[in-house]
């Protein structure tokens, strides 16, 4: 009995299935298993129903619905081709359907993921919109298993945050300690499930390790009645000195971040008040100065006179700074100069404590795209630097880049 095989490269093959039940793709290489009768009825039909389907949105759909249910691989290339139909609720099905088969339709959509092809914002979009449960428990398993890269966990932690699952926390909370550098996007998340666990917000410990920031490990106490004695001394000195001034307090408040993605080491790094923000050119407004490590972090202290107010945060072009192209032979070092421009990230406003910041391209594009609005739209002055505008031209340059979080935070 003849059959057609058809192979994910585009291939087709018709075979006699009583006498071959596999062989090589001519094309790709690939091995390919040939169907029993039964199954190839099945997908010569879905074949047919879905070149029948002309333009008709919905029997698209119920089509990659039916090939997906069938949890084979020879239903894949109809799985594909529904993919990269270009019609949204096909592709939504033919997703979801490619993650509930545990095997080859999951590799499938890690190939897709991994080059390029596929987007994990895109993905996400398809879980929201077919209400899929299994979606957080996918991504979670994907996380978890080290399929995503730091900038596609990126885009799907808010999804995982507002998802109200433990399995999300859990994951959630081990990206915080994996990756310092996202600590904005994963604290928003975390923040949405602190219902589940009051220590959800809490910022792990080796996060708090920034360069330049001394160390918080307490001395081992020592024994016997010195280490009592020294002990009650410092309390009485501490009192004391309560008295006619307030006690300067251990914990951190002003700005932690990073630069670029790779990160930019040995970058000068500026804080300014918004308000009086004249110009890249000029110092004026400048409240603070770091340089970044050789993860490209950063910790500025602030006043706490600058509380509740919008900051901008300016990465200069210094000499000797550097960074990874990863995108290149070799992964070479790049020099951050004189060459090039500022990178610049605006953050609504500083709300005291750890606050973290990204400096980034897309920060970068927000913050041009901020200086270019007419005052006639922003207002005049520093209302330039109101949170509603922004907030708007952040959330702008992300949405072009099909993300949803505020590239500065």
């Amino acid at each position: 009995m003849e059959v057609v095989v058809e192979c994910l490269c585009g291939k087709k093959y018709s075979v006699d299935s009583t006498t071959v039940n596999e062989f090589a793709c001519q094309g790709c290489k690939r091995n390919l298993s040939v169907p029993d009768l039964e199954l190839h009825k099945q997908l010569a039909s879905l074949r047919q129903a879905w070149q029948d389907a002309g333009d008709n949105v919905k029997r698209k759909a119920a089509v990659a619905e039916q090939a997906s249910d069938l949890r084979n691989p020879h239903a894949l290339p109809l799985l594909q081709a529904a993919a990269q139909s270009g019609v949204r609720e096909a592709v939504n099905a033919a997703l979801v359907g490619l993650c509930r088969y545990a095997g080859a339709g999951q590799e499938l959509l890690f190939g897709w993921l991994r080059q390029g092809a596929l987007g994990v914002t895109r993905l996400v979009s398809a879980f929201k919109e077919t209400g899929f449960p299994e979606g957080v428990d996918f991504l979670c398993d994907a996380i978890d298993a080290g399929k995503l890269k730091e900038n596609q966990i990126s885009e799907c932690a808010a999804f995982l945050g507002e998802s109200g699952q433990p399995r999300a926390l859990a994951t959630l909370k081990a990206l915080r300690r994996a990756y310092p550098a996202q600590a904005g996007i994963l604290d928003n998340a975390l923040a949405k499930l602190a219902h589940l666990d009051e220590s959800a917000t809490e910022i792990p410990e080796n996060a708090k390790l920034i360069p330049g920031r001394p160390s918080q490990a307490a001395e081992p106490a020592r024994k016997g009645c010195m280490g009592v004695l020294l002990f009650l001394v410092l309390v009485v000195a501490l009192a004391a000195l309560s008295g006619c001034d307030e006690v300067k307090r251990k914990e951190f408040a002003g700005v932690l971040g990073t630069v670029g993605l790779p990160p930019v080491a040995g970058c000068e790094v500026e804080v300014y008040e918004a308000s009086r923000f004249a110009s890249l050119e000029s110092a004026q407004g400048r409240i603070g100065q770091g340089i970044t490590d050789s993860f490209g972090r950063f910790s500025i202290e602030l006043s706490e006179a600058n509380l509740g107010r919008p900051i901008v945060v300016v990465a200069r072009p210094t000499t000797g700074a550097t960074y990874l192209d990863f995108g290149a032979a070799g992964n070479p070092l790049v020099p951050f100069d004189g060459s090039r421009r500022p990178w610049v990230a605006v953050v609504r406003q500083w709300l005291g404590g750890e606050s973290t910041v990204a400096v980034t391209p897309l920060s970068t594009l927000a913050f041009e795209s901020l200086m270019r609005q007419p005052s006639s739209e922003v207002g005049p002055g520093p209302l330039r630097f109101d949170d509603r505008a922004v907030g708007s031209c952040n959330l702008a340059a992300a949405s072009s880049f099909a993300l949803v979080v505020d590239p500065a935070e």
